[in-house]
């Protein structure tokens, strides 16, 4: 049957910023919608966004910077039965803790550990190496990692078994088994 769905997400394929997670959360929610799922997304709110919108069917909640930093009450008030992250982040564990009853999946997407972020770093801007301490609280840190053990599944979007990404996804998540 259908069932309500919450995306968590960076970013929702409009609104001014428009990359790979965005991208698939779009396509995502489409395919949802259209079987019959009703579907909203959290993403940060973006310059000209308004607080609601509909992207595709999908509703689409443009979170305030303070609503990023805890949007607990307002995962509680959407009642959905999945809780999806589009990629684990620090909203992975807050529907963990607001949402206790609902399922819980998270999509590794981009997994990168210590070697990745170093490398990165150093080819980084300045601006972007000092955006680097706010993406950590809300990717990166411990807290994050924990909740993605606790998610009901762990998938990655890559086709076949044992792939890089899934083994960066068990090593830097210390996962039990290989995600789905």
């Amino acid at each position: 049957g259908a069932v309500k769905i919450c995306m968590l997400s960076s970013q929702a394929g409009a609104f001014g910023r428009i990359g790979g997670f965005g991208t698939g959360l779009r396509a995502v929610g489409r395919l949802l919608v259209n079987d019959g799922h009703e579907v909203v997304a959290l993403v940060p709110r973006q310059p000209l966004q308004e607080r609601h919108e509909d992207l595709d069917g999908m509703q689409i909640v443009g979170l305030s910077p303070r609503e990023l930093l805890y949007p607990a009450s307002l995962l509680r008030k959407i009642k959905a039965d999945v809780y999806h992250s589009h990629e684990p982040s620090w909203h992975t564990l807050v529907a963990q803790i607001a949402c206790p009853k609902s399922a819980h999946v998270v999509t590794s997407i981009d997994p990168r550990g210590w070697r990745e972020i170093v490398v990165e770093l150093r080819h980084a801007t300045a601006a972007r190496r000092v955006k680097f301490l706010r993406q950590w609280i809300y990717e990166f840190q411990p807290m994050v990692k924990m909740a993605v053990r606790y998610c009901d599944a762990v998938a990655t979007p890559a086709v076949g078994a044992a792939t890089e990404i899934d083994a960066r996804t068990v090593r830097l998540y210390r996962l039990k088994e290989q995600p789905k």
